[in-house]
């Protein structure tokens, strides 16, 4: 030692003579325990009865990390049956272990601690997003409860909830970075951890196969309020759905009252009504919005044992389920160019036609109701048929340009639909969250200037605002300003979207 220098302290932490391993699991490695890197499981695994999972040499453990990164968003996966992309900032702390003897997702660090809007988005999701997905009570709300307590003790899904917490919260304060940040951050950790649990997924992991459909669930509910709700991204998460629902159905699962809090009804419900009100178009023109329309979409039989069926549809299941078939008349008549429809084309228009006019609403499905929510049920049902007349309508024309005589065929139902919304305030009310796809559709077919302004307005000052709401105005105005004389109704929104690289959700 120089004279004059500085004692060298001494050192407060023992440093190893060898550096430390970076072989054991990515289980002991995120939780920083020791690892005897037994295989396949590990005796910490073992001992704390946890999912033991090894580094694949496709996968990178110590991603680069850019500062001011953490927003970005990773895009959906459009062509597949699963989600196997992760977010290029992904950290292994934020990755999900599964727990059997918990059955949930767990991670090192607590999901409702992600950041420091996390707490924020939470409670919105608690005390207002909840209520905009589901015009159910509380009680009978299954966003509430079903999914709060499962999300209580699951971090991959508490990711979820704090994102569609964000994506709403972000809606009202577009202004805020932070907040849009960090709604991508915990969107983000979703990907991440399905990537790892897709991974070795089997048939016979019937809990942890649920649970993944719940949290897809979750995630096709954020695609359709979220900013990036134009996207496309809710249709890579119904196709893998799709793949985990077919499995349980070929293993003969069936749900219970009590089966894991009616987590498998909610899910079926969900998945069916995203595939439905998703097409807004003459179906496969547009391949990166096709998803199967298989039998079990339309059965009451699966759901009925379910606590919470119902809750989604709110007894118009038969009605929107002629949504599809209409699509697919839509598409024929496309295909066959600016033709008269076949017999078959005016039969299969006959039979829908007999089936819209001799629906019969079955009644509120959720015990003592108001007579306000009675009547607005009714009211909504109604809105419903009118649209998919319209839809009918517009669906035989094809891909030929509109006609005076189309118009005023489609005219009454308009007015009928004018009606029930702005008499019985539907667009201010509960149920107002389930307005998006007949108003898209009635939306295709305004003419005035009048209407349109209305139209446009009310979309983006509803109570009950959503990213969804606002692109809906956005896409229905691209619509309008459009030269072409075919850019009217269903067909019109597909040009649209062709045209301008849209793939709009509808939720």
């Amino acid at each position: 030692m120089t004279p004059g220098s500085t004692p060298a302290k001494f050192p407060t932490k023992l440093r190893r003579n060898t550096p430390r391993t970076k072989t054991g699991c990515l289980t002991c490695r995120q939780r920083k325990k020791k690892c005897d890197e037994a295989k396949p499981r590990c005796s910490g695994c073992s001992r704390n009865e946890l999912e033991c999972t090894w580094s694949e040499k496709t996968l990178v453990i110590h991603p680069r990390r850019d500062s001011g990164n953490e927003s970005d968003s990773p895009q959906a996966h459009a062509g597949g049956t699963a989600l196997v992309h992760v977010a290029a900032n992904a950290d292994p702390l934020t990755a999900m272990t599964w727990s059997e003897a918990s059955g949930s997702f767990m991670s090192p660090h607590r999901a409702a601690l992600l950041t420091s809007k996390s707490s924020q988005m939470l409670k919105h999701y608690i005390f207002a997003s909840s209520t905009l997905l589901s015009f159910a009570s509380p009680e009978n709300n299954p966003y509430v409860s079903v999914v709060l307590p499962l999300a209580y003790v699951d971090d991959l899904l508490m990711h979820c909830v704090t994102a569609i917490g964000g994506a709403l919260l972000s809606c009202r304060h577009p202004e805020s970075v932070d907040l849009q940040t960090a709604t991508h951050h915990h969107y983000s950790c979703v990907l991440q951890g399905l990537q790892a649990s897709l991974r070795d997924l089997q048939p016979r992991h019937i809990n942890k196969v649920l649970r993944i459909l719940l949290v897809l669930a979750m995630l096709s509910t954020f695609e359709g309020v979220s900013i990036s709700c134009a996207d496309g991204g809710v249709f890579s998460h119904l196709r893998a759905s799709r793949q985990l629902i077919m499995w349980l159905l070929d293993e003969q699962y069936r749900p219970t009252a009590e089966d894991s809090e009616g987590v498998f009804g909610f899910v079926l419900e969900i998945y069916a009504y995203s595939v439905l009100v998703n097409e807004i178009c003459p179906h496969g023109l547009l391949e990166n919005r096709a998803v199967v329309h298989d039998e079990f979409i339309l059965s009451l039989e699966l759901l009925s044992g379910c606590r919470t069926s119902g809750v989604v549809f709110f007894g118009y299941h038969l009605l929107l389920g002629m949504i599809p078939e209409i699509a697919q008349l839509a598409g024929r008549r496309v295909q066959e160019g600016e033709t008269d429809p076949s017999e078959n084309d005016e039969s299969c228009y006959a039979e829908l036609d007999s089936r819209i006019r001799g629906w019969q609403n079955p009644g509120f499905p959720l015990d003592n109701p108001s007579a306000q929510t009675t009547t607005q049920h009714n009211a909504m049902g109604e809105v419903y048929r009118h649209a998919l007349w319209i839809f009918l309508e517009t669906a035989m024309n094809g891909s030929s340009i509109p006609n005076q005589g189309l118009r005023d065929k489609i005219g009454p139902h308009l007015e009928s639909m004018a009606s029930q919304l702005l008499g019985y305030q539907l667009p201010t009310s509960r149920v107002a969250p389930m307005l998006l796809w007949p108003i898209i559709i009635a939306g295709s077919i305004v003419l005035e200037d009048f209407g349109r302004i209305l139209l446009s307005e009310g979309l983006r000052n509803t109570p009950y605002l959503a990213w969804s709401s606002i692109r809906a105005a956005e896409l229905l105005e691209l619509l309008w300003a459009d030269d072409d004389p075919r850019a009217y109704g269903p067909y019109g929104l597909y040009l649209v979207m062709k045209k301008h690289n849209i793939n709009f959700c509808v939720s």
